[in-house]
């Protein structure tokens, strides 16, 4: 039998008797029967003495790794909501809430009632003397939340938000919060899709992950989305040209499709990607617009676009559904002036696509998860 430990040996006489204590500390022992010897440090050496022995039966928190459960709620390991965030992967994460009073003399007798797959998880209020409470919430994903206001005898300065796990606000109320059962709703741990809208009113609203470095060098163009639309944009001296000549072009990906550009005088380009969505932007601002190719041809398309520019800078919208609603999605941008002599393609996105000049074929292109939680980081 493995022992776990000996106490320091009592004192010799006639000296008082020394104390000796053991701890078993940081682990847990597992159910079981145990067994205590007291002996004397030397052979025939006797003496009065006390026992005593304490035990927590009640541990206040799980180990995570040792297949126990511990602290005797029903859950052992990453079963056990105690285990979230200790291990990775355990799963499960943290939501948030928030209390607020503005009075700083507490919730008065009001608190917010938390319950987990209908278990009661706890209540929570703002202390006496304070302005505020934060309390962090272990779920799992699936798991039904649900919040309770129960009311005090002042609730006009009361005020609570709940946050989910990447800090979304998910419901809010007061002050004066509703009495009664406020917000229910199935715990998630994922990752929200991404999604940042643009308004195109000719300020710049794209941020640094959303700008990609064009083959040009003293241009950028611009990608964001959101549920409801693609957004895209430029940035660089072509945009300010004012030449009716000068075309920021986009090709999308879609199926059917082609793999050959439309026509802008004498240059066509070979693409990297099956297309099926075109949207050009003239210089002039005297047009913007869409062109479909299901295999047969590029031909106008009756896009819902709206586009503004302000000096070098670019930006319009499509809605998705009209470029098919993708998820996964292919992009390529440039701009190509068309006017002989002088034809040229230039600021190509990405960087790596061509080299600037006459006709290049496209040879690479942006790739996005639309669907997903990443941004289109560069």
């Amino acid at each position: 039998m493995e022992g776990l430990g000996e106490l320091p040996s009592c004192g010799a006489l006639p000296a008082p008797h020394d104390y000796g204590f053991w701890t078993y500390e940081d682990m847990y022992l597992p159910a079981g029967t145990y067994y205590l010897w007291v002996d004397g440090a030397t052979a025939g050496e006797e003496g009065a003495f006390a026992l005593e022995l304490a035990c927590q039966t009640s541990p206040l928190f799980e180990d995570c790794w040792d297949g126990v459960d511990n602290d005797g709620d029903g859950a052992a390991d990453c079963a056990d909501r105690d285990c979230i965030g200790q291990e990775e992967s355990c799963g499960g994460c943290w939501y948030t809430l928030e209390l607020r009073e503005d009075g700083a003399d507490g919730w008065e007798g009001a608190a917010l009632a938390v319950t987990l797959d209908g278990e009661p998880y706890g209540e929570f209020a703002v202390p006496v003397l304070e302005w505020g409470e934060v309390v962090y919430v272990p779920v799992f994903g699936g798991e039904q939340l649900e919040l309770t206001y129960v009311p005090g005898s002042d609730d006009t300065e009361n005020a609570y938000a709940l946050y989910g796990p990447f800090y979304d606000v998910l419901f809010s109320d007061g002050p004066g919060p509703q009495p009664g059962l406020a917000w229910s709703g199935t715990a998630s741990c994922a990752r929200p899709p991404y999604a940042h809208a643009i308004v195109i009113d000719g300020a710049i609203d794209f941020d640094g992950r959303e700008m990609f470095d064009t083959t040009s060098g003293d241009s950028w163009g611009l990608v964001a989305w959101d549920a409801d639309n693609l957004y895209l944009g430029f940035y660089g001296p072509k945009v300010a040209s004012g030449s009716a000549n000068d075309w920021v072009v986009y090709y999308l990906s879609g199926t059917p499709g082609s793999t050959t550009g439309r026509a802008y005088g004498t240059q066509q380009p070979a693409l990297p990607f099956e297309s099926r969505y075109l949207i050009h932007w003239r210089a002039d601002g005297g047009e913007t617009a869409g062109f479909r190719n299901d295999g047969a041809g590029w031909t106008s398309a009756p896009f819902t676009l709206a586009a503004a520019q302000d000096a070098e800078y670019l930006e319009l919208s499509v809605p998705r559904v009209e470029v098919g609603s993708p998820g996964p999605l292919e992009l390529h941008m440039s701009v190509v002036h068309d006017l002989a002599p002088g034809e040229v393609t230039v600021a190509g996105v990405p960087l790596t696509s061509f080299v600037d000049g006459f006709d290049p074929d496209y040879g690479a292109a942006l790739v996005f998860d639309l669907s997903g939680p990443d941004p289109p980081v560069h």
